[in-house]
């Protein structure tokens, strides 16, 4: 028995099957003859030993490989549980949102001294400058000597 995936399945509506008598299609009784002759010549009995999975083996022979060049041992090392009154380093936040909340005390935001703004004006001439200074930069990109060929 082989499981699919969901997104793997068809539905037989997808696909524009003929239904009715094959005379309907055009195809004749020789034609119809002909083709179940193909499909019986083709045909045999399903063995399931004559197929092998051929990836099944690579990998265990990969295992196998690293496993002798590792010395063949593989140690297991168990994990020693904390005992329950160890301290952990886990928050709980529903507890400490609930505590705020009863709280009822607002606490504003910080304002640092480093991002107050200054006035516009005083603003307008660094901008000028930090202008004048790129298209200057520009400028001597665009003027730069041309090598003639030759």
């Amino acid at each position: 028995m082989l499981l699919r995936y969901p997104q793997e399945l068809v539905d037989p509506s997808d696909y524009a099957l003929p239904e009715g008598k094959s005379s309907d299609y055009r195809v004749s009784a020789k034609e119809l003859q002909m083709a179940e002759q193909l499909i019986d010549s083709m045909s045999g009995d399903w063995k399931p030993d004559d197929y092998k999975d051929e990836f099944r083996e690579r990998l265990h022979a990969i295992i196998r490989k690293r496993v002798k060049s590792k010395g063949g041992t593989a140690r297991i090392e168990d994990e020693h549980e904390a005992p329950e009154e160890a301290t952990t380093n886990v928050v709980d936040f529903m507890s400490l949102l609930q505590q705020s909340l009863d709280a009822k005390k607002r606490t504003p935001a910080k304002k640092h001294a480093g991002t107050a703004r200054a006035p516009q004006k005083a603003a307008a001439p660094a901008k000028k400058t930090a202008r004048k200074a790129a298209a200057k930069k520009a400028g001597a990109r665009k003027t730069a000597p041309r090598r003639k060929a030759g």
